[in-house]
């Protein structure tokens, strides 16, 4: 049998010449960065949508302001990358409302700033009749009395 000659793991010298070519394609390799580029773009706007939904907005946020500043969507449509570009535009901008708050309420004190709180915590409760005052504490009644002799009721007494 006459042996071919090839390189190490098997590769042919052919087959090596060939992708030594391919390599040194500038326009291909210039192709292929930019999508990468979009590739990137698409797997970190959905991380940061990610971070976003679960908490950490000024992570998000930092990744929002990085991709927005850059322009990387409007630079990879000049670039003509065969990828998505409206979905990506679409994803980068729910990015930004869902690290930003709608609006950014300006309390003049910490009262108004707890009342605006507990209202929103009230409005995501769910309402329930609220069950009578004897039904809440079966517990046995204690009787006690006051530091001036008074009789104080306990576990809702009732007079």
């Amino acid at each position: 049998m006459k042996k071919r000659a090839s390189l190490p793991y098997g590769m042919t010298a052919k087959r090596a010449a060939k992708l030594l070519a391919a390599g040194q394609d500038a326009e291909a390799n210039r192709k292929q960065s930019f999508e990468n580029l979009f590739t990137f773009a698409g797997i970190f706007i959905q991380h940061a949508r990610d971070l976003a939904k679960s908490g950490h907005k000024d992570s998000a946020r930092n990744w929002y302001r990085f991709f927005n500043n850059s322009q990387i969507v409007k630079i990879l449509g000049e670039l003509g990358v065969s990828g998505d570009l409206e979905q990506l535009r679409e994803d980068l901008n729910y990015l930004g409302l869902e690290c930003h708050p709608m609006d950014a309420p300006s309390f003049e004190t910490d009262i108004q700033a707890i009342r605006a709180c507990l209202t929103e915590i009230l409005n995501h409760v769910k309402k329930s009749p609220s069950p009578a005052l004897s039904s809440v504490n079966r517990g046995r009644s204690r009787n006690r009395q006051s530091s001036d002799g008074k009789h104080v009721a306990t576990n809702f007494e009732r007079h």
